[in-house]
């Protein structure tokens, strides 16, 4: 058979890429349905020339030649209607049907039990019925008893199915109405989390015989990543499919079709253990992704479960920054390391999140890309992985300007510890072993503890943005509740969906979440006491980073001490570093009056950072109002101000300290 298809395919953008040339096969099936007309039934032992984009994977799964020429019959009404006039006039059936399985049988010459072979063959439990290539029409004029309308028959009508047709004139795009339960736009990664895994998928990949892989992950990002590497590293194509798309069998049909004209790996997550075991048969090469993966195929395939133990430093947020760099995207090192700490960011999301930072960069200055940094992806991915958590949690803007951050060189030192410990708790756990101890925590937990107004909060944004992780406050309020259990439900949804969000945890105020256990008078006491028992248990579990805040450090329950990595004072700050405070405190559009003695002010009023920021904000609203620059005046109203929301009393003509 000659070469049949000419220029390219319609491509994923759905831009013609080639046109394919359907004349030969229309021409065959012309003279074989004219010949039968004029009484020549006999096919003889022709092969119908199908586009050989399409006899390729046919021929691949096992299709032989008869199974060809169904397929040329089916699609003959659809190429012209004259093919279609003719297949009606064989058959009998008014308007445009499909053939029947009598008239196929007739025009290969079949007799006596090989009809009845070719009955079953092209019913509903038939290999081309089975894999959504052709479907069966049942009989319009009969009544159905029983739920079975696909059972042999040689009256029973059958046609193309819509992957059939769309594959044969050369529309190989996904077909839109399987989108986004069927995915099969999904970029693989440069490195795969588990090269151990990778490989040993990789050769199952290539055998010819049919398989069913079971990824054992706890993170379904890694799994979906190997697998998307190991089908890169055998030039196969993937089809990421939800476990809901084949529940039905006419939706688990139309993936097995798409499978088999692309030749490609079907990986599923999701609940498979309620998809049905005869869904699976159809499809030749399976992967099933999950913490309890169960295949369920059927049939006697080559089944195999591989445990995914992921290396430190693979992770999605990695995946991102080669894809970004492909592109020409320029990621600076220290950017890509934040970047990196992004671990459960969805694979899927990979390619349309590369493609709006990249959008992004561009925009910034008329065009000319620009670098992509950690910021950027935190702003773009938040509204990815934050639905759960945004329910019980408001997010925090985050920073890395550490000059705004007063406080002593050694509790500095004590928050870089804390970022460093938290960068490298992945190599730890998985490369020095730890990870492999029973009981040891897998998250870094602190608690800021100190007056209000000291920097805790603002240190809590500083940790987050050097992470280059999304920081949420817990809502107390929409946490807390009233009802025996629900609080405990809350929290753990809290924790649950920051661990797949990989955002940091601010409990402000914590004592009054964490709060000692108290004796047990009745049963208030009872359930408060397993309210914070729990708490301690999801606290050693936590898998991210979290932070408790409080001002009241001996409000909590002393258990909380073994479970913390960190315990960093805010201490309040004296007069020098509130001398630092009051200079750096105002943006660089602010103009403040010439003179103003900040030394004076910092011995004068012993307030913390909080209450001089809000004394600044304030001052400069003053003088917006007076339409001046700051000056000492509108301080001195500020701080008036300050003092009366803390209840104190200024004399400002003395110059007294309160």
């Amino acid at each position: 058979m000659g070469e049949q298809d000419t220029g390219a395919f319609l491509g994923p953008n759905g831009a013609v890429e080639r046109a394919v040339d359907l004349e030969p096969l229309a021409k065959w099936c012309g003279d074989l349905l004219s010949n039968a007309l004029e009484g020549d039934t006999v096919l003889g032992a022709t092969v119908p020339p199908l586009p050989k984009h399409l006899e390729a994977p046919l021929r691949h799964h096992g299709f032989d030649d008869f199974d060809l020429t169904v397929i040329a019959l089916a699609l003959a009404p659809e190429l012209d209607p004259v093919l279609a006039a003719a297949t009606s006039a064989l058959t009998g059936e008014p308007g445009p049907r499909g053939p029947t399985v009598s008239m196929v049988a007739d025009l290969v010459g079949a007799a006596g039990s090989e009809r009845t072979s070719i009955a079953v063959k092209l019913s509903g439990g038939g290999p081309l019925s089975r894999v959504g290539l052709i479907n069966i029409v049942p009989a319009s004029d009969r009544p159905v008893v029983g739920d079975s309308t696909d059972g042999p028959s040689m009256q029973r009508t059958f046609v193309a199915s819509t992957a059939l047709l769309r594959w044969t004139f050369g529309v190989t795009r996904l077909e839109p109405a399987l989108y986004p339960d069927v995915r099969d736009d999904l970029i693989s990664p440069s490195y795969p989390p588990d090269p151990d895994a990778a490989d040993a998928l990789s050769s199952r990949l290539s055998l010819d015989t049919p398989t069913s892989t079971s990824l054992l992950t706890q993170r379904i990002s890694d799994g979906l990543a190997i697998a998307l590497y190991s089908a890169a590293c055998t030039r196969r194509p993937v089809l990421a499919v939800d476990a809901r798309t084949l529940l039905t069998p006419a939706s688990a049909v139309r993936v097995a079709a798409e499978a088999l004209l692309r030749e490609a790996v079907v990986v599923v997550t999701g609940d498979v253990a309620s998809v049905p075991p005869h869904h699976w048969e159809p499809i030749t090469t399976t992967v099933v992704v999950g913490a309890h993966p169960h295949a369920g195929a059927g049939d006697d395939r080559d089944a195999h479960l591989l445990i995914v133990r992921p290396t430190a430093g693979a992770s999605t947020g990695s995946h991102l920054v080669n894809v970004l760099r492909s592109r020409g995207i320029h990621v600076a090192p220290a950017e890509a390391e934040r970047m990196a700490r992004w671990e459960h960011l969805p694979t899927e999301e990979v390619g349309n999140l590369a493609t709006m930072l990249i959008a992004r960069a561009r925009g910034r200055y008329n065009g000319q890309s620009t670098g992509v940094t950690a910021e950027d992806v935190t702003e773009a991915a938040v509204g990815i992985v934050d639905r759960d958590l945004a329910r019980l949690a408001s997010r925090l803007d985050t920073s890395r300007d550490w000059s705004h951050l007063v406080v002593p060189p050694a509790l500095r030192a004590d928050l870089s510890d804390l970022v460093e410990q938290a960068n490298g708790r992945a190599f730890v756990l998985t490369k020095m072993g730890f990870g492999e101890q029973p009981g040891q925590p897998r998250g870094v937990t602190a608690v800021f503890a100190g007056p209000s107004g000291t920097g805790k909060t603002m240190a809590a944004r500083l940790v987050a943005g050097e992470l280059g992780l999304p920081l949420y406050r817990v809502d107390l309020a929409r946490t807390v509740s009233k009802y025996i259990g629900e609080t405990e439900r809350n929290l753990d949804a809290v924790f649950a969906a920051a661990e797949q969000s990989d955002a940091v945890l601010l409990f402000d105020e914590a004592e009054a979440l964490f709060g000692k256990r108290s004796e047990v008078q009745d049963a208030h006491d009872r359930y408060a006491n397993l309210e914070i028992a729990f708490l301690l248990q999801r606290m050693e579990s936590y898998q991210g980073v979290a932070i408790l805040a409080t001002n009241l450090l001996g409000h909590l329950d002393d258990a909380f001490a073994r479970r913390l990595s960190f315990c960093i004072h805010f201490p309040f700050p004296d007069a020098a570093q509130r001398s630092l405070i009051w200079r750096s405190i105002w943006p660089p559009p602010v103009t403040l009056e010439d003179g103003i003695d900040f030394d004076g002010l910092a011995a004068q009023h012993p307030l913390s950072g909080g209450h001089i920021r809000n004394i600044a904000v304030a001052a400069v609203h003053l003088a917006r109002v007076k339409g001046t620059v700051v000056d000492r005046a509108c301080l001195d109203r500020a701080i008036s101000r300050e003092y009366s929301k803390l209840g104190l009393v200024l004399n400002l003509f003395e110059g007294a300290a309160p």
